[in-house]
């Protein structure tokens, strides 16, 4: 992004939407830089969570109309769960194309993602309990496979990735079908959209029998609590005379 004046008013509009991620990048610092300096910084996107990085006063337009002004934060979860509750908002699956990959030799066939009551669901808050269920079938017997798992925000950012080898769970052998579980009993994640990405491979991690790229949608919704961040860490305050 070049600016060859010094202004005191600069107006972004969609920039980002644009260019590759070290353009992007680019385009960051410079308008971190310029706000840094006093420059009064009017950015117009669509992507809430770089909204919420950047600025620290947003406005909500709808079709003209004045829906939202306050903080970043405040306005950026209003226009999420307005979202969120409306049709276009709904989650669905992204589709597999491009998105999926392996040798075959273990498939993973369906994956869910469940409440703490065992229902499947795709709106969760912090702190309440999230399981991954992954069901496989592997046509011939497969010696000690590893499963896994990657969460990302929908900035992109790898949140986890977990798997059943960092964990110390080793798989001896399998053969037809099964179903591993990943549970997190306190999800410490804040209020943002996520995707799921889910993975089986060999031991030696030399070979991807069956990889589905972030095709599990899910949200977690505004709780009380913390809310600025990613995650919460779930720590305690004491005061100590």
């Amino acid at each position: 992004m070049a600016v060859h004046t010094d202004p005191e008013v600069l107006l972004v509009d969609e920039v980002l939407a644009v260019g590759d991620a070290a353009f992007q990048r680019k385009c960051l610092e410079r308008i971190d830089r310029m706000r840094s300096e006093g420059v009064t910084v009017l950015f117009v996107s669509h992507n809430a969570e770089t909204v919420r990085t950047i600025c620290s006063r947003a406005v909500w337009l709808d079709d003209g109309q004045l829906l939202a002004d306050g903080s970043a934060e405040s306005v950026v979860a209003r226009y999420l769960t307005h979202s969120w509750d409306s049709e276009e908002g709904k989650l669905k699956p992204r589709d597999e194309n491009d998105r999926r990959w392996g040798g075959g030799e273990v498939r993973i066939m369906s994956v869910r993602l469940l409440g703490g009551d065992g229902r499947e669901k795709q709106q969760f808050k912090a702190g309440e309990p999230l399981t991954v269920e992954m069901r496989y079938r592997a046509e011939k017997r497969v010696e000690r496979p590893v499963f896994g798992l990657a969460i990302h925000r929908s900035d992109g950012t790898h949140i986890t990735g977990p798997n059943t080898q960092f964990a110390g769970y080793e798989i001896p052998q399998i053969k037809g079908e099964g179903v591993v579980q990943y549970t997190v009993h306190s999800l410490p994640l804040l209020e943002g959209s996520y995707s799921v990405s889910v993975a089986a491979h060999n031991w030696e991690d030399t070979k991807t029998f069956d990889y589905h790229d972030r095709l599990y949608p899910f949200r977690v919704l505004p709780s009380e609590g913390e809310q600025y961040g990613i995650v919460t860490l779930n720590g305690e305050w004491h005061r100590i005379n």
